[in-house]
């Protein structure tokens, strides 16, 4: 990291302290920074909150709208190793110590993250969406993902590198006037007001879910040092299972 982004990161946590209140939250702010110096900051969206068809919210981390495409960000902050599964339904995170954690795959997850943009924009469903997973630098990729022209997974170092390397090789399918009707409808819904926030979490609260990996009840539970709210197998600690959202179970 250069001396001016190192000093600048500085800065940024003096002046925007909440940004980085947890580790998903300044994998995020980092990200959103990146884009920034490369793109306008009327295409970039952050915690966009989006009807499902079935009335439900889901949070999108990021979205960057170009004349070439939307490109769907999914942020995972992570450290240690990273690998997916043969089926590539579950990924796995493992630290220094051997230990492994299982997750679902953040492909799937950004998946239903662009069925509900396509549902929002439906003048524009056909274009193209491209599903970038974005790790941390401090993050080891290991093995083989699931991977196509409209689906790619880096660390957050090469991110600026992908998205440019993608649009060099699309046409053009947006045109200015496009363009603002498509920021004009995300603005509505970035990081809403308090009441829909909390509509989507009550929601949250009262869904029924079953876990990913042993078919166990996943319930509530409250992170003891960060008080933030999270789901996980009732079956813990045989199974490890968590997830910030039940909208995927």
């Amino acid at each position: 990291m250069g001396i001016f982004k190192w000093f600048g990161n500085i800065i940024d946590y003096i002046f925007n302290p909440n940004e980085y209140a947890d580790k998903g939250k300044a994998g995020e702010r980092h990200i959103y920074r990146e884009l920034k110096r490369h793109f306008p900051a009327e295409q970039i969206f952050r915690n966009v909150y989006l009807m499902k068809e079935d009335n439900r919210y889901t949070e999108i981390d990021m979205i960057l709208v170009t004349q070439k495409g939307v490109f769907v960000l999914e942020s995972k902050n992570y450290s240690g190793w990273v690998f997916a599964s043969e089926d590539n339904e579950r990924w796995f995170q493992r630290f220094k110590n051997g230990t492994i954690f299982p997750f679902l795959s953040p492909i799937i997850q950004n998946d239903i993250h662009i069925d509900s943009l396509k549902y929002n924009l439906f003048k524009y469903n056909s274009l193209p969406y491209f599903s970038i997973i974005v790790f941390g630098d401090r993050c080891h990729l290991a093995g083989k993902f699931e991977e196509n022209e409209y689906i790619y997974v880096v660390n957050q170092s090469e991110l600026i590198c992908t998205i440019n390397n993608i649009m060099r090789h699309r046409n053009d399918v947006l045109v200015t006037n496009d363009i603002d009707y498509i920021i004009n409808i995300l603005s509505k819904f970035q990081r809403p007001n308090i009441h829909i926030r909390k509509q989507h979490i009550s929601a949250l609260k009262k869904s029924v879910g079953k876990c990913h990996y042993c078919n166990g009840d996943v319930i509530e539970r409250i992170n003891s040092q960060t008080k933030e709210i999270f789901y996980g197998c009732a079956r813990y600690p045989d199974c490890k299972f968590t997830t910030k959202s039940l909208i995927n179970l």
